[in-house]
């Protein structure tokens, strides 16, 4: 009976004891006295990813007390069997799949203290959906012919900064691949992106896009470079006919010469905060796009920068530019009305030549020149207001504009080029700010094509209602035009 009773007591004490270990102590303060009570423990887990040189693994942690444990632990994102050489110089090639049997393949950066620096000609080749993901070491250098030939089971893929070599046909037939994460500042022309027709998206993530980085890569839909990114260098999205979408990271302060030409599908275009300069032709023939904003801090528009961006209806034009250079809007028949911000002191020649449904141009005094037929070809325009700053009104720069019929000409005006109205038929009447005296001082390059600007009316400002006879005008309160008439 004593054993009995022993043997339960016992019982007791052992549940007691184990109670105490599995639950945390919690300090009351609801009493002058600390008591402590027991009560189970409340993990949150935190799930720690595996890296190429540490597991990974989980820590619970009690949310009252702080006990904690790990568990869960995976290896680290190497994979074991794949084959390789090592040679001479310290350095190592991988050769295949060797007794590998992952899907996601996770290239180790040393093998055997060695530098893997190169995936060799063939290594991957012909494995199809044997190979889900490949993830490659910042060590390598080189990837070879047809190093992932076929490998359809690849949808997206990271090119590390560290690769200087791609052969042309390198992911060839990899059917599957839409997406190619690419760090890399070396210009390959475009040909390893050619040969994957199911590519739709690369996002540039080094100092800078190559140039010919994407050229002529005609299955292209979509481009997204990173705010680390400094720079596009030249052509390097040339002739992506199917390109739709770009948008082009905070980083970004130079887009460079050709960068975007005949972008022929490119709809929208994001351009970054940091952007300081658009270069020659970078957007030309781009008949998509719609509507551009250019940020603050852009100064100058290259020549031919948006040249017959034929859709575009919308444009903003920021405080920061000073120029806009020769037909930087050539050809955009899209554009209806433009306002120029009063930064800007010079605009070039045929810079909005052949803008066919433009009715509203508005110049601030700070333009200086404005190049010849910098206007040309605008037949929808109605009236001008020639710039206070500006001396000169240079060749053709209103050529066959026909349906002109006002330009206000202020007094400082010294020279009117040779043909600088040509085919302005419907010249009514030129509102000049001096006197008849003044307009006589006039430097005038005439030339036979002229008569319809000798034909117009020359009307001599009057603030005042004259007293003499004579053509003069005045602004009416809403800063109209307004021809005195005799009392």
């Amino acid at each position: 009976m004593k054993n009995k009773k022993l043997l339960t007591l016992l019982g007791i004490l052992l549940l007691l004891c184990f109670a105490t270990l599995t639950a945390c102590d919690k300090t009351s303060t609801s009493t002058p006295h600390d008591t402590t009570t027991s009560h189970e423990h409340i993990y949150t887990d935190i799930v720690i990813a595996p890296t190429r040189t540490e597991q990974g693994y989980t820590v619970h942690t009690c949310s009252d007390c702080g006990e904690s444990y790990t568990d869960n632990y995976v290896r680290a994102l190497v994979s074991e069997g794949l084959s390789y050489t090592l040679l001479r110089d310290g350095t190592c090639i991988i050769t295949g799949l060797g007794t590998c049997t992952d899907k996601e393949i996770y290239i180790p950066e040393q093998i055997e203290g060695c530098k893997v620096v190169k995936i060799a000609d063939n290594a991957f080749a012909d494995t199809y959906k044997k190979i889900t993901f490949i993830d490659l070491p910042n060590t390598l250098t080189t990837i070879g012919e047809k190093a992932f030939y076929k490998c359809t089971g690849i949808k997206e893929i990271t090119i590390p900064s560290s690769v200087v070599s791609i052969r042309a046909n390198s992911f060839e037939c990899c059917y599957n691949l839409t997406t190619i994460y690419y760090n890399s500042e070396f210009s390959h022309n475009g040909q390893p992106f050619n040969k994957i027709q199911s590519l739709e998206k690369i996002v540039f993530g080094g100092n800078t896009v190559p140039k010919d980085a994407a050229r002529n890569v005609t299955n292209l839909k979509t481009v997204v470079i990173l705010d680390n990114v400094t720079s596009i260098g030249a052509e390097a999205f040339y002739n992506c006919t199917n390109l739709t979408s770009v948008t082009i990271g905070n980083g970004v302060t130079k887009i460079s010469y050709q960068a975007f030409l005949s972008c022929t599908n490119l709809k929208s275009v994001t351009l970054g905060t940091g952007l300081k300069s658009i270069a020659d032709s970078a957007f030309w023939n781009c008949y998509s796009i719609t509507n551009i904003v250019i940020p603050n801090g852009v100064t100058e528009i290259g020549d031919y920068a948006f040249a017959g961006c034929n859709a575009l209806t919308n444009l903003s034009l920021p405080s920061s530019i000073t120029t806009i250079r020769n037909g930087a809007f050539f050809g955009c028949i899209g554009l209806t009305s433009i306002t120029i911000p009063n930064s800007v002191t010079l605009i070039g020649e045929l810079a909005f030549m052949g803008c066919h449904n433009l009715t509203s141009v508005s110049l601030p005094d700070s333009i200086e020149i404005v190049g010849d037929s910098a206007f040309s070809e605008c037949d929808s325009l109605t009236s001008f207001t020639i710039p206070k700053n500006m001396t000169k009104i240079d060749d053709y720069m209103f050529d066959d504009c026909r349906k002109l019929t006002d330009v206000i000409i202020h007094d400082g005006i010294t020279v009117i080029q040779a043909d600088a109205f040509t085919d302005c038929e419907s010249l009514k009447n030129i509102y000049y700010t001096g006197t008849a005296d003044g307009w006589g001082t006039i430097s005038f390059q005439k030339s036979y094509y002229d008569k319809c600007f000798e034909s117009a009316t020359i009307y001599y400002y009057s603030e005042t209602q004259p007293t003499d006879e004579g053509n003069y005008w005045h602004y009416d309160i809403n800063g109209i035009p307004t021809i005195w008439t005799q009392e």
